[in-house]
């Protein structure tokens, strides 16, 4: 149990909250009301912002153990992060009469604080002398930015600097848009071009749709950081989903992918380029500019080869119309990639076609918890498609074929790594919806 405990410490150190939350149940099995197990899974839940299990575990722990501290000390840190002030001072408070510990001064002097009792705030702070805080750290954890002048001498830099970690703070622990985009604000009013604060406040701005601030700040940290790809697509976003602005969108995301190295690892730009480029195409088609739409089309088989919906259109509207199109490297790119998908997709259904389920009851379905002596990739194949049916009630066997034949590459890899047909099963169902 001592080896345990020291990985517990280990993990809680590197703030490796899933490891340690594994190890608390490990210790749990075996002893439910193990002191160390149930402190540590104190902080598990605070960092996963599980509070309503934090206080039904401190409860416990105060009933098991009066003298512990931990539960005072994690309940004041939830508290705090949801803004109850006065339940965080009273933790703390608490708390400290078992231990007047620096973590308990600095988590009173902030609610002091949220609390607007800034002057008795201040007096605390300046009567504990905690190590390595300072009273500007007490200010913006408590969200009193506006307060800092008054109270503080800091410098723009320093300053800056600190509010950018309360940013990533902030935007860690859930969506607070609103203080995000007020710190900032500040931070840009301290360093004009701060580049990191740009990043935080376009898109939540956006995600507030107020969007002639978003586009402002977006237009603002294109012309500082030209070679930023960043702020055109947080750019062309808003223009493609709040205004509609599809050639805008498309200008923008044209030049930000254009900018970076493997255009295909932003695929969430990738996707809003075909989507703007797809609906761009429509409307040319509905106008009867022809030539035109089939230009648009093919460039989204630039961005993504493997949209087949654009070979089909290009070639429907060539095949109506004369628009003197002239199939490009990316076309035909594209039409080999069809082509080797078809064929793939002939040999899976021919595969599949040939995998007869038959009758199967509990006991089977138990053999499957196991990795089997397969005599071959069907079989395997075949136990999986019995577990989906098994497993999900409103399953049908065409069902379960559908999500196989999906799924098939990872199931080819499950079976190389010897997974139970079971376990590979649950992976299928739950990643086919």
């Amino acid at each position: 149990m001592d080896e345990i405990t020291r990985q517990c410490m280990d993990a809680y150190e590197k703030r490796d909250y899933q490891t340690l939350e594994g190890l608390c149940e490990e210790i749990l099995e075996s002893d439910e009301n193990s002191e160390t197990a149930l402190s540590f899974k104190l902080y598990v839940h605070r960092e996963f912002r599980q509070y309503h299990l934090l206080f039904k575990t401190s409860d416990k722990i105060r009933k098991l153990y009066p003298e512990n501290v931990h539960p005072y000390r994690t309940e004041a840190m939830a508290y705090l992060d949801l803004g109850e002030y006065e339940n965080a001072l009273k933790s703390c408070n608490d708390g400290m009469k078992i231990r007047n510990s620096d973590s308990f001064k600095k988590m009173k002097t902030e609610a002091l604080a949220g609390l607007g009792m800034l002057d008795e705030a201040y007096e605390f702070y300046t009567s504990s002398q905690i190590p390595g805080y300072t009273f500007t750290n007490a200010l913006i954890n408590s969200s009193k930015y506006s307060r800092i002048p008054q109270y503080c001498s800091i410098d723009d830099e320093d300053l800056a600097r600190q509010l950018l970690e309360r940013c990533r703070y902030l935007y860690n622990r859930g969506w607070r848009a609103e203080e995000i985009i007020e710190v900032c604000s500040i931070i840009l009013k301290l360093d004009s071009g701060n580049e990191t604060a740009f990043e935080y406040i376009i898109p939540e701005l956006g995600r507030l749709e107020r969007t002639e601030e978003a586009l402002a700040y977006a237009d603002r940290a294109i012309e500082i950081h030209p070679k930023s790809y960043r702020f055109l697509f947080d750019k062309a976003k808003i223009l493609l989903w709040t205004l509609g602005d599809i050639d805008g969108a498309i200008e923008y995301l044209r030049k930000g992918l254009s900018m970076v190295d493997d255009f295909e690892r932003h695929w969430p730009e990738v996707d809003n380029m075909v989507e703007a480029l797809f609906q761009k195409s429509e409307i040319l088609i509905k106008s009867e500019s022809y030539t035109s739409a089939v230009e648009v089309l093919d460039e989204i088989l630039f961005y993504r080869p493997r949209e087949f919906r654009a070979i089909e259109a290009i070639d429907e509207i060539t095949e109506k119309h004369n628009t003197g199109y002239v199939e490009t490297p990316h076309y035909l790119k594209s039409v080999k990639l069809k082509k080797l998908s078809d064929e793939r997709e002939k040999m899976l259904d021919e595969f599949l076609n040939e995998i007869e389920v038959g009758e199967f009851d509990g006991g089977y379905l138990s053999g499957c918890s196991e990795f089997k002596d397969y005599s071959s990739f069907g079989e395997y194949v075949r136990d999986i498609i019995i577990c989906l049916i098994a497993t999900y009630p409103y399953e049908s066997e065409e069902g379960a074929r559908f999500l196989v034949k999906s799924k098939m590459s990872d199931i080819k890899k499950s079976y190389e790594f010897s997974e139970p047909a079971f376990s590979a099963s649950m992976e299928v169902g739950y990643c086919g919806g």
